[in-house]
């Protein structure tokens, strides 16, 4: 699964090492949208260029969009998502879902710090994530193999509470920095 997520966003997707969650974290009906989230960000990964833009939805919800900019080919991808914030005590997280027509997509999850001028996502690490399934501790699918599945079934507060107990420096491995560019 290549996914380019969903930085809220961009990343997990494009860099094809983020778990699918089939529940967000919190309930979207409950959210609320986080103005610190919202702008252009600018990022690079793996030498392509990635635009993030992030702005309002309705109902609390944010839309995304990523423009990926390909070195190798000079190609262009441009994926759409919707998101919204969860947090868990002092942990900010982003559930971010691909937009597509059949609606079976699951979320995937992002640690974040938003500032004036940075926002640093930090992937959910696949590794853990399947440790973590076959060891009992989270409800999911971790089949074996190179291409085997991995993908959170827990409904939202079992995948909550696994995120309180869990290391927030082994479950988010990965960061990836984006600079802003328009508000």
């Amino acid at each position: 699964m290549r996914a380019l997520v969903a930085a809220l966003l961009s990343a997990c997707l494009l860099l094809a090492a983020c778990p699918e969650s089939v529940h967000p974290v919190s309930d979207p009906a409950g959210a609320a949208h986080d103005p610190a989230l919202s702008g252009t960000w600018h990022g690079v990964f793996d030498g392509d260029a990635i635009y993030l833009h992030v702005g309002r939805a309705e109902r609390g919800l944010m839309r995304a969009v990523t423009v990926e900019h390909e070195r190798k080919d000079g190609g262009i991808k441009v994926e759409h998502y919707v998101a919204f914030p969860s947090r868990l005590d002092k942990l900010a997280l982003v559930n971010v879902r691909p937009v597509n027509g059949d609606g079976t997509a699951g979320y995937s999850l992002f640690k974040y710090e938003a500032g004036k001028d940075r926002l640093t996502l930090w992937m959910t690490s696949f590794a853990a994530v399947r440790e973590d399934i076959k060891a009992g501790k989270l409800g999911g699918i971790a089949e074996d193999g190179k291409f085997g599945e991995t993908r959170i079934t827990a409904p939202s507060a079992e995948l909550a509470a696994w995120l309180r107990a869990a290391d927030p420096k082994r479950l988010f491995d990965k960061p990836l920095v984006f600079r802003r560019v328009a508000p």
